[in-house]
């Protein structure tokens, strides 16, 4: 594979880079180029007769490539040692494209026990992160990434145009949603057993639980009318249960039976109903993930 890489030229919007290739290793390797060696156009004629192609990438990273590139061609020692997140997601597009996996895989293994933790809290990162657990066959850790894009993720969830399947992203955001919605409906039920006398020690008691509900999904926007409505934009589970917990318990003052010459007096209204603690019930610090055997078969 000497001298396989070409500097490149400009064309039409940008830089064409130029790889000069094995077609014995690309064909043995890569279900991709070994159909177009029994193709019968131009290229795969090229392909036989000269033992090697040039390969053009306008549309890949120009090292993700190489490196691919160099996988196939067994030239693992010229690999880098340690390279960022951005790139072993690019590597991993360019394999998954050219059906390489094992061997993109077994080659840059390494690469992940380098990587930084997984974040909790942003967006782009963990999208990398779900790729390449799901691309190099990593439950436990796809299992930790989905449960937190579930649990922190905002709206729908894109793709960042990886090649994650749409099984996963619809599981995810599926999950996602009804998680929210959940806690919406949970508010609602309590709202219900407030006014119909379920909760609350009085009518009095009951109807300011009640009213006190209503007041916090107006300030707080929880309502369809303020546009608080699945697939629930600009919120998240977490955000939600956050906000839930700074609802504002009302708080009145019951007469006693104690009278004096400043009148009768009055205590603050406590029983075990004028809490908004049993809005909080089944919360959990996060949401489950998705096991990844549903998805994919696992050896």
């Amino acid at each position: 594979m000497e001298n396989m890489y070409d500097k490149g030229e400009e064309e039409g919007d940008g830089m064409v880079v130029r790889f000069k290739a094995s077609a014995r290793h690309l064909s043995s390797s890569s279900p991709f180029f070994r159909a177009l060696l029994l193709s019968g156009f131009s290229e795969s004629i090229k392909f036989k007769a000269e033992g090697s192609v040039a390969v053009s990438t306008k549309q890949w990273d120009a090292d993700a490539f190489l490196y691919v590139l160099k996988i196939l061609h067994c030239k693992h020692h010229e690999l880098p040692r340690q390279v960022d997140l951005d790139m072993v997601a690019k590597v991993c597009v360019v394999g998954d494209f050219y059906g390489c996996q094992d061997a993109v895989r077994f080659a840059t293994q390494c690469w992940i026990t380098k990587l930084k933790p997984v974040p909790n809290n942003k967006y782009r990162p963990l999208l990398l992160w779900l790729w390449i657990t799901f691309f190099f066959r990593m439950p436990a850790s796809f299992n930790e990434v989905t449960s937190i894009i579930i649990t922190q993720g905002k709206g729908v969830i894109g793709t960042l145009g990886l090649p994650i399947p749409a099984p996963i992203m619809g599981a995810i955001n599926n999950r996602r949603r009804e998680a929210i919605t959940d806690l919406v409906n949970h508010i609602h039920e309590e709202h219900e057993r407030y006014t119909s006398g379920d909760l609350g020690c009085s009518f009095e008691c009951g109807s300011m639980m009640a009213g006190g509900i209503d007041r916090n999904l107006k300030f707080y926007k929880l309502r369809p009318v303020d546009g608080f409505e699945a697939p629930y934009h600009n919120h998240s589970y977490m955000s939600v249960v956050r906000t839930i917990e700074m609802f504002t318990t009302p708080r009145w003052y019951d007469v006693t039976s104690t009278y004096s010459s400043y009148g009768y007096q009055y205590t603050a209204h406590q029983c075990h109903d004028s809490t908004y603690a049993s809005l909080r019930d089944g919360w959990n610090g996060h949401l489950d993930g998705l096991e990844l055997k549903d998805f994919v078969k696992l050896r």
